[in-house]
């Protein structure tokens, strides 16, 4: 079994990563998810995919996903990314921004 970490988790790509992994739970397994500030999707995406580790852009949204999820490690801050995907076999980069 492969660990993701998908980076992006609520936008489009970051769903239709969740799609396939959700068609092939044997072979994929989410272990970091990381959003911005889209709280209802990321939490939906928690209580489905169980990742270890959840990752917020927006500090506020962070503290209440850690105070709703115990049980997950809830990071916010600009090393939060680099600490996490560490023990990932696969990250898939669905975050929105310019080259």
């Amino acid at each position: 079994m492969k660990n993701i970490a998908l980076l992006g988790s609520t936008g489009s790509i970051g769903t239709q990563t969740l799609d396939v992994v959700r068609a092939s739970q044997d072979k994929f397994n989410i272990e970091v998810l990381a959003a911005g500030s889209s709280i209802g999707a990321i939490r939906k995406q928690i209580t489905e995919f169980r990742p270890s580790t959840v990752i917020m852009s927006d500090v506020r949204a962070a503290k209440m996903l850690d105070e709703e999820f115990p049980t997950i490690t809830v990071l916010s801050g600009p090393d939060a990314l680099k600490e996490s995907v560490v023990a990932c076999d696969i990250v898939v980069n669905a975050i929105v921004g310019f080259a």
